[in-house]
């Protein structure tokens, strides 16, 4: 991941002294993800109460960040570097009682996607995959329970979406899935859960290209 990161940097030093080759912008957007995991019973550490946890409606992030893009035999490489806030809703159903909330998971990251694509006339598609860099995480489930997920500093995703342009406005939505998870199992007192967690999320995104030979 760390060469990823250095790579893309030099590729946007590179941009700067060979602007007549690249397009470069910003860009920033909104998600909304919802996290799929199977149903999974967790005793609190605290008082014993067991709740099963489940994935619950979907919550909302944003994104900010600078991408480029490079054209050649009628496609374009488009890689980005990204902050992203990734927020989660899950269900805590307590076993005995039956007494439900909704508490927040909250993942702060750097994502790294770079998109393969065709573009035509004002539109574009495209897919490709999405390095992500865990930078900091909020729990209300460890609030909540005392379990604290087992996660994975680097995971990867894929994207895939459509988009609009016109000069140097962009308008893309896309679609953003899981190849591994951003946790894994995690033992807490002697109980060993399986708590496997794959966020899954629709982008809005509006970038704006400070150069383009479009």
């Amino acid at each position: 991941m760390r060469k990823i990161v250095s790579t893309l940097i030099a590729a946007f030093i590179v941009i700067n002294l060979n602007a007549q080759i690249f397009d470069y912008g910003v860009n920033a957007g909104i998600n909304s993800a919802t996290l799929k995991m199977a149903p999974t019973e967790i005793k609190s550490t605290a008082d014993a109460t067991v709740f099963l946890a489940e994935a619950a409606d979907a919550s909302f992030g944003f994104h900010f960040g600078g991408q480029a893009r490079v054209k050649f035999l009628g496609l374009f490489v488009e890689p980005a570097v990204q902050f992203s806030t990734l927020n989660s809703n899950i269900k805590l159903t307590e076993k005995v009682t039956s007494a439900t909330q909704i508490v927040k998971e909250s993942y702060n990251r750097l994502d790294i996607p770079i998109m393969v694509g065709y573009k035509f006339s004002y539109f574009k598609a495209f897919a490709g995959p999405v390095g992500s860099v865990l930078l900091s995480s909020k729990s209300e489930v460890k609030d909540r329970t005392g379990f604290e997920q087992a996660l994975k500093r680097a995971s990867w995703g894929y994207q895939v979406g459509l988009g609009f342009q016109y000069n140097k406005l962009a308008i893309d939505i896309k679609r953003e899935g899981p190849i591994t998870a951003l946790g894994d199992s995690q033992t807490v007192s002697g109980q060993t859960i399986n708590f496997d967690s794959r966020p899954s999320k629709w982008i809005l995104q509006v970038s704006y290209f400070l150069k383009t030979e479009d």
